[in-house]
């Protein structure tokens, strides 16, 4: 999940994962209505998503038993950017 105003950003994080990773699905918004397309994917997974965010529930990868199929979803975005956007898609908490 990108946040709008990365996208053009000289640092592009998301462009240089792309490149190691070029399976890797880039979503760009902010708010729920501009995920609709991700969350509609994510519904039809049967694998396990992980969303990477620090907080006071975080887990490393070892205690949470990801698995190599498991989804990950990364937020790029400056940290108030990204707090933003979980704030706006509280279906990432699900």
């Amino acid at each position: 999940m990108q946040h709008p105003s990365e996208v053009d950003h000289a640092k592009n994080t998301v462009r240089l994962l792309k490149l190691v990773m070029p399976q890797m699905k880039i979503y760009v918004g902010e708010s729920a209505a501009d995920f609709i397309e991700l969350q509609h994917y994510l519904a039809a997974q049967t694998k396990p998503i992980y969303v990477v965010y620090p907080n006071e529930h975080s887990q490393t990868v070892a205690e949470a038993g990801a698995s190599e199929a498991a989804i990950i979803i990364l937020v790029d975005g400056t940290w108030r950017k990204a707090y933003r956007m979980l704030q706006l898609n509280p279906w990432l908490l699900n």
